[in-house]
């Protein structure tokens, strides 16, 4: 697999850059391979919980981890000023250095990342900058692997300044023994290291080798030929979208004290072919660790360009060039020392990294029609379940280690096709599954079940993936001691563009079950088993005895468009397939099975779904009081219901239901949902269903729509309402089409979806 699809600018020979590109993906790849076999460690060598990558000599991102877990790589690039800052003129960096760190208030995602780096030199030419950063199942916290209950950054573990494990060539014996004296698991601990330094060393013999055949200068115009095309490409797809601000808003439901709600905000300015990311007005950091680092950010950033907008691209810096950042120091997102944030990479990490991809999907909607089929996407599961088991096997060996179950959530769906199952986030392309059987090998565990979880999948013209169950319980050990935590059990994952949510994330224990009894002749299921059931907050610290059944439900993807524009065929389809049960084929998508259950019921799926539309008007007010102007006499809120009633109904009377559109030229579309259209009144948006006109360009249209305010239940499956959020849905005034679904604090204000003139 090549690097780069298309030839680069003619600065050196494009065969050349094609050769070179495709030797250096062959090399990290066997890097790869030769971490795993030195390391030997369930967690990279089954879950692939790593990344490899390379910088050119001006600290420029060259190869952004084309394998194992992409964001890690930002990570990399922030730690190199650390590094030179650190160790640069005392005592100086030398060829045949390694130096580590897992400072998360510098660099890393969150304590349990450890750096590995190492400089290229040819000929005393300082050439590229190896990184290695791998997921280290522990630090020596408060608790084994991510200290969630913390609440300074000194309970989470040995933090490492930039230092030198291997110092002109020896290893530092010292540095080793410090590091092994501070962490648990010690016998995989040490040679999850070693993996490290030997994939460095792989990477700096195998690359100066292609540095000694073509050239050093020949070598450093492929890295600059590479960037500069990554670059020009992504600016050309900034170019279509039309300048103007995208925003989108989410929360974090737990931050590891407390389950408070915690707003992240982003703005998305696009201009001409740049863009600027700004997250202000992202709520404080908080006592809880499940506080971001600026290595999150990076990573969500990062990751999210090279997915959305650079799928077919080299992955570089030639990417990310054409972004500005503003991330708010102390807050969520880019916490300060001493603030908790070991549980950082999966909680508000992976919340920033929704957040930016929700307004990079309304941006992108508003692009070119190749663009918009490219990159846009519901959200893809969006919180990580972290089951981190330890204790003493059956050996009578010391254990820790993270399991990758928790990161089978659904994906998206996107704009011509359902969500993939239990795909992880679409950033974390190299998350893998570890193998049943060595989990089973290795720790005192056994699964009882792997399967999709049905009505998991956030419903929509295109519906979302599902998410994974996994059923698990202890053998040969006693009180084996489990982290077991996620977010997104409120609000759960967002569709786009009338699409519904996906399934929340739970997880439970049934305690003193009979499993032991129905082993002997079959694998029962989770409701079949007798026992005390207990379901488990977002952040639970647990201890799981024999006869104890852990259940985890990954949450699913959401959905994409109306359900009620789904074809039924394929609803059909989903019912076999059992990834939705036949009640929620009706509830959700409006469609009658005939007897049986293998057909569609025609007249009676079109007339329910006529009935489900009417009932959409009927119960739809206005967006926003302000989209009507202060009322008359008394305010609003000392107005009595029938008053207030009274004032809806004129309201919506007033809007336009229908009517012949005006001669017009269709200007741009925003997804398939509104069409940009010149008309004799000016530049209008409309309907793209049935060309009801809803407002200028330049207002926001969700305060000319009609809305109601819904509960999460009624949206989809396994979701339960917050006292303190409030879901709205938008409709058209005329043909009722659900434009979208959005979740916010009560007292805020829907985002304003774009703001551009055309």
């Amino acid at each position: 697999m090549a690097l780069v699809r298309e030839l680069p600018p003619k600065e050196v020979d494009p065969v050349v850059v094609e050769v070179i590109s495709n030797r250096i993906y062959q090399v990290i790849l066997e890097a790869a391979q030769t971490l795993k076999r030195v390391s030997g460690a369930v967690l990279t060598v089954e879950a692939a919980d790593f990344a490899i990558d390379l910088f050119d000599g001006e600290g420029n991102t060259f190869v952004y981890s084309p394998i194992g877990l992409p964001r890690q790589g930002s990570t990399v690039r922030l730690a190199l000023p650390l590094v030179q800052q650190t160790l640069g003129e005392d005592p100086g960096i030398f060829p045949d250095d390694v130096i580590i760190t897992n400072d998360p208030f510098s660099c890393t995602m969150h304590i349990v990342d450890l750096l590995a780096l190492k400089p290229l030199y040819f000929k005393e030419e300082l050439i590229m900058w190896i990184g290695v950063g791998i997921h280290k199942v522990d630090m020596g916290g408060m608790n084994p692997g991510i200290s969630i209950a913390a609440t300074n950054a000194y309970q989470e573990g040995l933090i490492i300044p930039p230092v030198k494990i291997i110092e002109r060539g020896k290893l530092r014996k010292e540095i080793v023994n410090l590091y092994m004296a501070n962490v648990r698991a010690r016998h995989s601990q040490e040679l999850d290291l070693r993996g490290q330094i030997a994939g460095l060393q792989h990477l700096d013999r195998r690359i100066t080798e292609i540095v000694a055949h073509y050239g050093p200068e020949t070598f450093k115009a492929v890295t600059r030929a590479l960037q500069g095309y990554s670059e020009k490409v992504v600016r050309s797809r900034l170019a279509t979208i039309p300048d103007g601000v995208y925003e989108f808003t989410d929360y974090l439901d737990h931050d590891g004290q407390t389950p408070a709600l915690h707003t992240i905000k982003c703005r998305l300015t696009v201009e001409g072919d740049s863009a600027l990311i700004d997250f202000t007005g992202t709520d404080p950091q908080t006592k809880g660790a499940a506080n971001g680092t600026l290595g999150c950010t990076h990573g969500a950033i990062h990751a999210g360009l090279l997915t959305i907008l650079a799928p077919d691209l080299s992955p570089n810096e030639g990417v990310f060039k054409p972004f500005r950042e503003i991330v708010p120091h102390g807050s969520i997102i880019y916490t300060k020392h001493p603030a908790p944030c070991s549980g950082g990479a999966t909680e508000a990490g992976y919340r920033t990294q929704c957040v930016f991809l929700g307004a990079l999907n309304k941006a992108c909607a508003a692009g070119s029609d190749e663009l918009r089929r490219m990159s846009v996407s519901a959200e893809w599961g969006g919180s990580f379940i972290w089951i981190e088991p330890s204790g003493i096997d059956h050996s009578g060996r010391e254990f820790t280690t993270l399991l990758f179950d928790g990161s089978g959530m659904g994906g998206g769906a996107r704009s011509t096709k359902d969500g993939f199952g239990c795909a992880c986030l679409h950033t974390t392309v190299g998350a893998q599954f570890q193998n049943a059987e060595i989990v089973e090998r290795e720790y005192p565990l056994l699964y009882l079940k792997r399967s999709y979880r049905i009505d998991s999948c956030g419903p929509g013209r295109w519906r979302g993936g599902p998410g994974m169950e996994s059923l698990m319980m202890t053998y040969d050990a006693d009180r084996v001691h489990f982290g077991a935590f996620h977010n997104r059990r409120y609000p759960p994952a967002w569709g786009v563009f009338g699409g519904g949510p996906g399934a929340a994330a739970w997880t439970r224990v049934k305690r003193g079950t009979d499993v032991f009894g129905k082993l002997d002749e079959v694998v029962p299921f989770y409701p079949d088993l007798d026992g005390e059931e207990e379901i488990l907050p977002q952040k639970a610290l647990l201890y799981v005895n024999q006869g104890d059944v852990l259940f985890f439900n990954d949450p699913g993807g959401g959905g994409y468009g109306d359900p009620l524009e789904r074809e039924p065929s394929r609803v059909l389809e989903d019912v076999l397939e059992e990834y939705i049960t036949p009640e929620n084929a009706r509830r959700l998508y409006g469609v009658v099975l005939g007897p049986g259950g293998g057909t569609v019921d025609g007249p009676a799926t079109d007339a329910l779904r006529e009935q489900m539309r009417r009932d959409r008007l009927d119960r739809a007010r206005t967006a926003l009081d302000e989209a009507w102007g202060p009322a008359p006499g008394p305010a609003a809120d000392d107005r009595n219901a029938d008053d207030r009633d009274q004032d809806h109904d004129q309201k919506l009377s007033e809007l336009n239901l229908g009517g012949k559109p005006e001669m017009q030229k269709q200007l741009t579309k925003w997804d398939d949902i509104f069409e940009f259209v010149d008309t004799e009144s000016g530049k209008m948006i409309q309907c793209a269903k049935c060309g009801h006109q809803i407002c200028p360009v330049d207002e926001d249209w969700k305060k000319h729509v009609i809305m109601s305010e819904a509960s999460f239940p009624d949206l989809g499956c396994y979701m339960e309402d917050h006292p303190d959020l409030v879901v709205w849905e938008f409709f058209c005034p005329s043909c009722a089409l659900r434009f979208w679904v959005e979740v916010k604090k009560r007292g805020q204000v829907p985002d304003r979806d774009f703001q551009f003139k055309l």
